[in-house]
């Protein structure tokens, strides 16, 4: 599987440089990543505020991550990313995130 060829695609689709797409991902993962363990932290002390706004977080980090799972598995299957609404929401949710 090549990877670095799916991204390259990708960020033509999503209309971004590929290095930026990376970065986005490494980014969004660290975050969620701190963000989990902050959310076993908030849960552990109730913290009802921070868990809302972590749970939002991680939900929308899962929803990048199910676009892009659809998106490689379609890839895989034919070098091409056909799923354009797929793509664009793509596009939407790393903006909202990222701005």
């Amino acid at each position: 599987m090549d990877k670095e060829k799916f991204f390259k695609k990708l960020a033509e689709k999503l209309e971004m440089d590929v290095n930026e797409l990376k970065e986005i991902f490494k980014k969004l993962t660290k975050n969620s990543k701190e963000a989990m363990q902050e959310l076993e932290e908030a849960i552990k002390n109730n913290n009802f505020e921070k868990i809302e706004r972590l749970t939002k977080y991680i939900k929308q980090y899962l929803s990048i991550l199910e676009d892009y799972s659809i998106l490689f598995t379609e890839f895989k299957n034919d070098e091409d990313i056909k799923s354009v609404k797929v793509w664009e929401s793509l596009k939407e949710k790393i903006f909202a995130l990222t701005n």
